[in-house]
């Protein structure tokens, strides 16, 4: 177990957490600050509704430094990701044009080809009635 410190900028919060067990226990803040080693205690704070905009983690300068560099790594990743989604999706947006595009182009070639199926139809029996 290691002790986690928790800090708030409300000097004398006191917040209500549910445990695993379903036992609702409450946490005391004195001077903005407290600190436990109990696992499932740490568990139910950092589940709170309270936890990341009353409560945060208290800890050292060099954790705090890390976790922003992890959550700018994570911010960052996501922005990417993102970007790359809405890319895809123009790309395909802009595929469907061309693919309609395509289709119409095609549709107009088959009415094309059935119109001069038609007249060289109307020829042969025209021919034939003339020549019959």
């Amino acid at each position: 177990m290691s002790l986690k410190t928790y800090v708030s900028d409300l000097p004398e919060l006191k917040i209500n957490c549910r445990c695993a067990d379903g036992k609702v226990r409450q946490v005391r803040f004195e001077g903005g600050r407290f600190e436990t080693e109990d696992e499932e205690f740490q568990d139910a704070i950092e589940r709170n509704s309270h936890f990341g905009s009353q409560v945060h983690w208290g800890d050292d300068p060099e954790e705090l430094a890390r976790k922003h560099q992890a959550e700018n790594k994570a911010a960052d990743l996501a922005r990417k990701t993102s970007n790359r989604q809405r890319e895809l999706q123009e790309k395909g947006e802009r595929n469907k044009g061309v693919k309609k595009k395509g289709d119409e182009e095609a549709d107009r070639q088959s009415r094309i080809a059935a119109r001069n199926a038609l007249k060289e139809q109307a020829k042969k029996d025209l021919a034939q009635q003339i020549g019959g």
